[in-house]
């Protein structure tokens, strides 16, 4: 039986017969002994119903130094012998799972199926499985929700989950949690339980449906080229797209409709003096583009931000013709007002997004540039400074406030393959570079968003999903998992925060759409 493995752990060691294995060294002596002495305390586990494994966190720790030393007999032994010892080696097996698979210690999450092989060799001597309905519930519910997929078959298995006798304790178990509906990560992993469990009472589309909280509403189709952004704010939304349009949709019980549009150039055959009354073309005439390609520019992404004027927002619109176009939008008039221009660069700006505390706009462009517009006051000439970061085209990036009003992170990615983090000094407004990791995708990398102050997920075309790490004491970024997901041609990413438990939703775009599920407790990815 080989160890699960990566690129830092060399875990394909076999397990050894404990029979007829010994441990003369000091270290196994003592450890015997503390053993022994651990043995005369007594055990909480079969009175508490909380199964408190304080008395045996020490033992553990040297289970897992024994086991990062690659000396697996020294920690198969102790193993052995505190299981064989127990009066209740089934809970203890489930108290050392729990407590394993509850840290953020990705090397601790390795020994898990170590431990149920081990346990497998040593339970000859207890052939009958004692387990109280708690802990049957808990495995359910704590320890196959925190487990990984290659895991669960062995933990579904070494528990015997599959047997008559539980199947009803199963059945009722996913029903309360589909009834519940709290928690659409672990409402999707049941379907996986489920096909390992061959139980057919529950079907899975009954399960499908009940984390299937997203109908159809209506298809819009009022944009006459390609769309290349979306963003929502309150009840309203704003699309962008190539003919240099911008659309206002609102949404009203359930009914969307269109309230408001610009585009540089009008269709005047089309869309008559104004299309609609919601054209300001006087605002219009401020553009010095207008009169030359309006036709041919494109707009490439949009941010927007309430105003202070209840009813008016102001949005931040990246074209193909390298200008920055702030708006403003009023929903009483449905009208797009152009209020400033700014550049700064010659090249294709990709996207935007805002730090809406002091109205600043953040936009890539296609040489590599990251640049901060400063629009708090748009009277006069936007401030503004840049810094070159990528080879090449900056395809997207996100940003997080790491000191309140002072210091953001920006963490963003390119055509070049790499990831880039920087700092933004807010009140003396410069850059400074962080980290970097050069073509660490090996192809473009689409899309990046944090997930708090100090870990981000990348993506790229290559299918790879890459979960970072910065280790702000030790300096330096850290790749801490790789994840491939099914679809093909990525072009971007989002993600949606679920609920208080630290988990997410990752959307992935490209060829088809993929929806990926992380618990950033226990650093896990759900497909």
């Amino acid at each position: 039986m080989s160890f699960e493995s990566d690129d830092t752990d060399n875990d394909d060691n076999i397990l050894l017969d404990n029979d007829t294995s010994t441990d003369d060294s000091e270290y196994g002596k003592n450890s015997k002994n503390k053993l022994i002495e651990h043995k005369k305390e007594p055990s909480n586990t079969a009175s508490d119903s909380s199964y408190n494994f304080s008395n045996y966190l020490e033992i553990y720790e040297r289970i897992y130094k024994f086991y990062c030393q690659n000396e697996h007999k020294q920690w198969q032994l102790l193993f052995s012998d505190i299981i064989k010892q127990s009066s209740t080696p089934y809970e203890l097996l489930y108290m050392f799972l729990d407590h394993t698979l509850s840290t953020t210690n990705n090397k601790k999450h390795k020994m898990v199926i170590p431990f149920i092989e081990q346990f497998k060799q040593i339970r000859s001597s207890h052939k009958n499985i004692e387990l109280d309905e708690t802990i049957k519930r808990n495995i359910l519910l704590k320890i196959c929700r925190r487990c990984i997929f290659s895991q669960l078959e062995s933990i579904i298995d070494i528990f015997d989950l599959r047997s008559i006798d539980n199947q009803s304790i199963v059945i009722n178990f996913i029903n309360e949690q589909i009834e519940q509906q709290e928690d659409i990560i672990f409402i999707s992993q049941l379907t996986k339980i489920l096909k390992l469990l061959e139980i057919n009472a529950i079907s899975f589309e009954k399960i499908e449906k009940s984390y299937s909280k997203c109908e159809h509403i209506s298809t819009l189709q009022s944009h006459l080229s390609a769309v290349c952004d979306i963003i929502v704010i309150d009840n309203l939304f704003f699309s962008c797209g190539a003919r240099a349009q911008i659309f206002a949709w609102q949404m009203k019980n359930n009914i969307v409709i269109r309230s408001g549009h610009f585009m540089l150039h009008p269709l005047r055959r089309r869309h008559g003096g104004g299309g609609g009354g919601n054209i300001n073309n006087d605002e219009n005439k401020k553009d010095n583009y207008d009169d030359d390609h309006g036709l041919d520019v494109r707009f490439t992404s949009i941010a927007a931000i309430p105003m202070a004027d209840i009813g008016n927002y102001l949005l931040f619109v990246t074209a193909s013709d390298a200008i920055l176009r702030i708006f403003r939008y009023t929903i009483s008039s449905n009208r797009f007002t152009l209020l400033q221009t700014s550049t700064h660069s010659e090249y294709c700006q990709l996207r935007v997004k805002v730090y809406s505390k002091r109205y600043i706009a953040f936009v890539s462009s296609t040489d590599g540039l990251l640049c901060a517009y400063d629009c708090l006051t748009l009277d006069n000439t936007i401030r503004s400074t840049s810094i070159k970061l990528h080879q090449s085209g900056i395809n997207d990036f996100d940003l997080i406030e790491i000191i309140d009003n002072n210091l953001l992170r920006l963490a963003s990615v390119g055509d070049d393959g790499s990831v880039h983090v920087s700092i933004f000094d807010i009140n003396n407004w410069i850059w400074k570079r962080e980290y970097s990791k050069d073509n660490i995708h090996q192809s473009p990398a689409t899309g990046i968003r944090f997930l708090n102050q100090t870990m981000f997920v990348s993506i790229g075309i290559d299918q790879r999903l890459k979960l970072w790490t910065i280790k702000n004491d030790e300096q330096i970024l850290e790749l801490t998992k790789n994840y491939l997901v099914d679809i093909r041609d990525i072009l971007s990413m989002d993600m949606i925060f679920c609920d208080e438990k630290n988990e997410f939703v990752i959307v992935i775009v490209g060829a088809g759409v993929q929806t990926i599920q992380f618990d950033l407790t226990n650093c896990l990815f759900y497909s």
